[in-house]
């Protein structure tokens, strides 16, 4: 028969026509069928039909749900993608289970969104190849689809389609599909905010290594409470560094204790600290803030530093303590600073007698002519004799403020620091402290 005949025959013509003479019709003969004459046929003629996917999308389309359910796997995926695409959203519910399973990729990719969301949960369970969904359909999924995914399926599912989902979505998935999802995709999750505290905490030490820092920007305060010590110890100093200031108040202070690079975070969240937490980090931690944090730290959070703590620091962190915190450094702790010749000038000049005079022979020492160069005379007269001795020839003679030495240390300068002041020293020197000279 020709297309033309195929065309010609009437409704009553089809009604009679049985199941093997329609199997006996080519792709092309089935796709010249009259959609007003499809209704003619039987649901079991249909059935019968071998190449029913080769009808026409307008036909199929008009395909009754009990034709539509009793479809074998077989003619089903004879289905083209076209066609599979103009199914009605009724059409797609008739669908079981196993022919959603039977869906090659091709077809799963033209399901068009307002029809993926009417896959009921036990049906999207059945689809073998989720990952295959177009990202718009795969974000139309419903909470209760998300839900209803398994492991394996999330397994296969794409990074553009975890992209396309919103933070309630998210919040769906499953803890037991969320350790599938894998390093790879995990951090393609814009929505990663919706995570529950249970998810978040099932997150595999390399799903948070591979966290942007967008994402650790978008982590929820309650999300960072439920990390353990070590997923925290998994961040690298770039996510580290992109953790909020009100998002660190939230981590428990034994965690941050324990996380090796607490000093990557940024200065801004490094202010944020608590005094427990600073008082509890170890000398190693410590060693590991960058200058820019020892910077940022307020007076009270280096009030907090325990005398181990400042002894661990490094020349280069010293050099970065701030006026405001130099002063506020206590006499117990100031003594124990091993580069106390690294302080800045402005920072070493703001020490108050207090400190001075806590100040040992060997850090003395290693201070520097610019430091002493900046002594006032009263805080010179802080400086105890037997410090005065350590200060040292080279350094004795950038003392400005020498009129503020105390008698006592008058008496105690060595021949060599004598001989090595200045015409100005000279003539600075007080009656009362030639008086003393020996």
């Amino acid at each position: 028969l020709t297309t033309g005949q195929i065309q010609a025959f009437t409704s009553s013509q089809y009604r009679v026509i049985t199941s093997e003479q329609l199997s006996a019709l080519r792709s092309g003969q089935l796709a010249a069928i009259q959609t007003s004459v499809l209704q003619a046929l039987s649901s079991s003629s249909l059935v019968g039909l071998s190449g029913v996917g080769s009808l026409p999308s307008a036909i199929q389309s008009s395909l009754g749900a009990g034709v539509i359910e009793s479809l074998t796997t077989l003619q089903l995926q004879g289905f083209s993608s076209g066609n599979i695409a103009a199914l009605s959203t009724a059409q797609y519910v008739a669908l079981t289970s196993g022919q959603f399973a039977a869906l090659r990729s091709g077809q799963v990719a033209a399901i068009q969104s307002d029809d993926a969301v009417a896959i009921g949960p036990v049906d999207i369970v059945a689809l073998t190849l989720p990952g295959s969904l177009a990202p718009t359909s795969f974000v139309a999924l419903t909470s209760a689809q998300l839900q209803a995914l398994t492991t394996t399926q999330y397994d296969l599912v794409t990074s553009a389609q975890f992209a396309a989902l919103s933070s309630l979505q998210v919040a769906a998935i499953q803890t037991d599909d969320l350790v599938a999802i894998g390093a790879a995709d995990i951090k393609s999750l814009g929505g990663i905010a919706g995570l529950t505290t249970a998810s978040a905490l099932a997150l595999t030490l390399a799903e948070v290594a591979a966290l942007t820092t967008v994402q650790i920007q978008a982590l929820t305060t309650s999300q960072y409470r439920s990390l353990t010590n070590d997923q925290l110890g998994a961040l690298t100093t770039v996510q580290l560094g992109a953790i909020q200031s009100d998002d660190v108040q939230s981590i428990l202070t034994a965690t941050l204790v324990a996380l090796p690079r607490v000093g990557a975070l940024g200065s801004g969240v490094v202010v944020a600290l608590s005094t427990a937490t600073i008082e509890s980090l170890s000398t190693v931690q410590i060693q590991n803030f960058p200058p820019g944090n020892l910077s940022a730290l307020s007076a009270a959070q280096y009030v907090a530093l325990t005398s181990g703590q400042f002894a661990a620091l490094r020349s280069s962190q010293v050099a970065a303590i701030p006026t405001n915190a130099a002063v506020a450094i206590g006499a117990v702790d100031i003594a124990s600073l091993a580069f106390v010749g690294a302080l800045s000038s402005a920072s070493f000049v703001a020490l108050t007698s207090d400190q001075l005079q806590a100040l040992t022979v060997t850090q003395y020492d290693l201070a520097t002519s610019a430091q002493f160069a900046a002594l006032s005379s009263l805080q010179i007269a802080a400086i105890q004799t037997d410090d005065v001795v350590a200060i040292g020839a080279a350094d004795i003679k950038a003392l400005v403020g020498i009129a503020g030495l105390t008698t006592a240390s008058a008496s105690a300068l060595t021949q060599a620091e004598v001989a090595a002041l200045t015409t100005g020293q000279v003539q600075a020197l007080t009656t009362v402290q030639y008086r003393a000279l020996t």
